[in-house]
């Protein structure tokens, strides 16, 4: 892209940061969006050929076979070539015929992210496997390419008349825009090679779902800890209104294997400035207080000062005596789980 005419953050300039560090080439649309996203928009046939790529709409999928080594585009429909137009950002007219495809297909993806709890493990190993294609010098030039861009595409946006932010193609609200670029920013900041990773995850997000992201940023923090999350099996609403009003309906699951853990499974914030206990050095739950390394408040870790979401944070909900049961009980389940399967 000719950055003299602007910078604009769809997936193709998103990664085109990426390649040019690289100095290669960008794969076609179809690779492309199976390299960063894979298995979220693109499937591949077991057929192999010039066979036609086909969006199937029930499925917000595109199916597409692989032709000497890449998934063949040539000759496809126009309707996917409209579709892939919009989501990689080469189409950019606001009236063209695949736009509202685009649109639903941005809010599967985004549906993906906020109930499948794989689905963020999926995107940053992505990103880390891309990552370690660079060499040390490169990856700081990556990091401050990244800055630059989230200071001056801000700085763009808002010198633009506010008619012109909002006609754009699938335009991004002022909220979720200034969400996405703190967290961006926030992982930049950490000067780390995961913050590095977390931030691009966040930059080809929003590149990809534009203001679709705004779901995606309301429910996770700028490292992809949920937050803000009430409980649930599904994530669906009457899911959650049902857990809301008929707790004891439920009862809690653990699936991981951090047993050396006081409370495995459970992510600590410092209760003063919110930042992550769990990725400053030295932190150890087992510690009945912790100090914040970041702004130096002491927090007590304990029962007492968890909470299932931010809004029962807000609230000064904290655990009950049947939810640390509950708790215990589901740890148990998981330490027998894990026993069984030595």
């Amino acid at each position: 892209m000719d950055e003299s005419q602007g910078i604009d953050l769809r997936l193709g300039y998103v990664t085109d940061l990426y390649y040019s560090i690289l100095n290669t080439k960008a794969p076609k649309q179809l690779d492309l969006l199976d390299e960063w996203f894979p298995g979220f928009i693109v499937a591949e046939r077991e057929e192999q050929g010039k066979v036609d790529a086909e969006y199937v709409d029930t499925e917000f999928t595109i199916y597409a076979s692989r032709y000497n080594g890449s998934l063949y585009s040539s000759g496809s429909s126009s309707r996917v070539s409209q579709i892939l137009g919009r989501l990689i950002g080469t189409a950019k007219s606001n009236q063209e015929k695949e736009r509202k495809t685009a649109e639903l297909i941005q809010k599967d993806v985004a549906n993906i992210i906020i109930t499948n709890e794989d689905a963020t493990d999926i995107l940053g190993s992505t990103v880390h496997e891309h990552l370690t294609e660079l060499s040390e010098e490169q990856l700081k030039q990556f990091h401050n390419k990244l800055i630059g861009v989230i200071w001056d595409s801000t700085v763009d946006r808002y010198e633009k008349d506010v008619y012109d932010r909002l006609n754009e193609p699938f335009p991004m609200d002022d909220e979720v825009w200034d969400g996405l670029m703190y967290n961006i920013g926030y992982q930049l900041h950490l000067f780390s090679y995961d913050g590095l990773v977390n931030a691009y995850m966040w930059l080809l997000l929003g590149g990809l779902l534009r203001n679709e992201v705004g779901r995606v940023v309301r429910m996770y923090h700028s490292g992809f800890s949920a937050v803000n999350k009430q409980q649930s099996e599904t994530g669906m609403i009457l899911d959650k209104l049902n857990y809301l009003f008929f707790p004891e309906e439920y009862h809690s699951t653990y699936s991981g294997d951090d047993m050396e853990k006081r409370f495995p499974g459970v992510s600590w914030q410092c209760d003063k400035c919110g930042d992550i206990l769990d990725s400053q050095p030295g932190f150890d739950d087992h510690m009945p207080v912790w100090q914040c390394r970041k702004c130096g408040y002491l927090n007590k870790i304990d029962f007492s000062t968890i909470n299932s979401n931010t809004e029962d944070y807000i609230n000064g909900i904290s655990y009950t005596e049947e939810d640390i049961d509950d708790f215990n009980r589901a740890i148990e389940v998981r330490k027998k789980e894990l026993e069984d399967n030595e």
